[in-house]
């Protein structure tokens, strides 16, 4: 047998050899992917936003393998349906049990958050009332009041403060700034669509007792306007 014939064998050999190597693994690969056990979880049908209430068209059901599933997976929709997401979630992304919270839960929260010896009382506002829906929670505003004229076609009183250095506890749901600025989306307590940069129709105001009563009056005879109050330290401004 000559060298030329013997380096076309090895060849071959080698090739087969190589050959059923790969089917040998190929099968061993299969099988161990079928022995793998998968579980089913939630996760997002689409991108949920920030403070969006979870029903049960914005999840479904996906089965990922074992060693996949990500601690606190839900896997019982009685875990997470009508309550609300704490973070922005992205599309497939497995919902984990405390990326959500429920309105008791949020309600505790702001319990919590009010000063000893004040209340917490909210008022509606509309886009231009919230200065362009940019008040976030731990803001400072005043408070301007403008009353219905008293009767139809009659030109309304001038605006006067009503209230000077607010507190600003919540602006829809949201109870702090992180989950209420930024580009995402999220939705308010009415369950409106938040839209670009998080709209609102309610906020959550810190005052004296005597102090909401007059709020309230105020709000039920005429039109309030929030101030804006500036955060800069160092900066003058008045009471």
């Amino acid at each position: 047998m000559n060298t030329k014939t013997i380096m076309l064998l090895a060849i071959v050999m080698g090739l087969f050899t190589t050959l059923a190597f790969y089917k040998y693994t190929e099968g061993k690969s299969t099988a161990l992917a079928a022995e793998e056990p998968y579980v089913e979880v939630f996760a997002a049908k689409a991108p949920i936003p920030r403070n969006q209430k979870i029903t049960p068209d914005l999840v479904e059901k996906i089965s990922v393998p074992q060693n996949m599933l990500l601690p606190s997976a839900v896997t019982d929709l009685a875990d997470i349906e009508g309550k609300f997401a704490t973070t922005d979630l992205e599309q497939g992304e497995q919902i984990l049990q405390h990326r959500v919270r429920s309105q008791t839960e949020e309600a505790e929260k702001l319990n919590r958050k009010i000063t000893e010896g004040y209340r917490a009382v909210s008022v509606a506002v509309d886009y231009v009332q919230s200065v362009s829906n940019l008040v976030r929670p731990e803001d400072r505003v005043d408070i301007l009041y403008v009353k219905h004229p008293a009767e139809p076609g009659k030109t309304p009183g001038p605006a006067k403060v009503l209230l000077k250095n607010v507190r600003v506890l919540a602006v829809g749901q949201a109870l702090t700034e992180e989950a209420s600025e930024g580009d995402s989306e999220h939705t308010n307590n009415a369950g409106v669509d938040a839209g670009s940069g998080g709209a609102y129709s309610a906020v959550t105001v810190e005052l004296q007792p005597e102090e909401t009563m007059t709020l309230v009056d105020a709000a039920e005879t005429g039109k309030l306007q929030l101030i804006l109050r500036s955060k800069i330290a160092g900066t003058k401004e008045g009471p």
